[in-house]
């Protein structure tokens, strides 16, 4: 049984940053943050390397992990240009993957693909320590583009410090898929509560959620009104049964006396 062991460190750190960028786009929202655990990353890296080679390779890994990141695209030849003269001497390049999130055209779901339109901007604004010259502080500008609507980009702002990497901006704003059985005039009442929600700003989605609750109970009750005239459990649970199931909880609800 042979060793698919791998020759250098720093391909596999650059498929490892990419990796996890990606899913931390994919899973985190608002003002939420993940972090790398060098070690960990370190350990992983390590167990695809040679043993002979592993003294060498740690320490130019090392020397990596202390660099600022660049994401750069592939080019058409499937190479990633990790050679260029308006990056700052030192940077490490990965390479920028795509994504699966909710498209704000589309209003759902949808594969994006990295985007060169911001090129200006790809380097990310790398900010001096006042106190510390070791930390690294760094803000990432990603750009994605929808392969189903091909319509205007949406760009995510990465603030990193350190390992930890905070998402401090997107446009445009983020939306949130809404279940199709919701009223169409309540989704985006709902989806900014969720958004606020997951942005830490609790109370503000409470407030969210007060439209759509008197606007849901109010179409409702339209729905009872037609089918359901007494509004009893009985006609509920046998005249509505077209509506989603838990719409009908919902309509069971107002059905009892408050």
């Amino acid at each position: 049984m042979t060793n698919s062991y791998k020759q250098d460190s720093i391909d596999l750190y650059r498929d490892y940053l990419g990796q996890f960028i990606r899913n931390f786009l994919e899973t985190k929202h608002l003002y939420q943050s993940d972090s790398i655990d060098p070690q960990e990353c370190l350990t992983a890296i390590m167990e695809n390397i040679q043993p002979i080679d592993r003294r060498v390779q740690e320490s130019h890994l090392k020397d990596s992990f202390r660099k600022y990141w660049t994401p750069r695209l592939r080019e058409s030849t499937g190479q990633l240009k990790t050679e260029d003269r308006t990056l700052p001497i030192g940077d490490f390049v990965f390479e920028i993957q795509p994504i699966r999130v909710v498209c704000s055209r589309c209003r759902s779901i949808e594969p994006l693909n990295p985007d060169d339109t911001h090129i200006q901007f790809q380097n990310g604004f790398q900010l001096l320590p006042k106190h510390d010259r070791t930390e690294i502080i760094q803000v990432l500008v990603l750009s994605f583009v929808c392969q189903r609507c091909k319509g205007n980009p949406e760009v995510f702002l990465v603030t990193r410090y350190n390992w930890k990497v905070t998402l401090t901006g997107r446009s445009p704003m983020e939306h949130i898929a809404v279940p199709k059985y919701i009223p169409e005039s309540v989704r985006n009442y709902l989806s900014s509560a969720i958004v606020a929600y997951q942005s830490g700003y609790t109370l503000a989605g409470l407030f969210y959620l007060g439209s759509p609750r008197f606007h849901w109970k109010l179409h409702l009750s339209r729905c009872c009104s037609l089918h359901a005239p007494d509004l009893t459990r009985r006609t509920l649970n046998g005249k509505l049964s077209d509506l989603h199931p838990e719409v009908l909880k919902v309509a069971e609800s107002i059905a009892q006396p408050s």
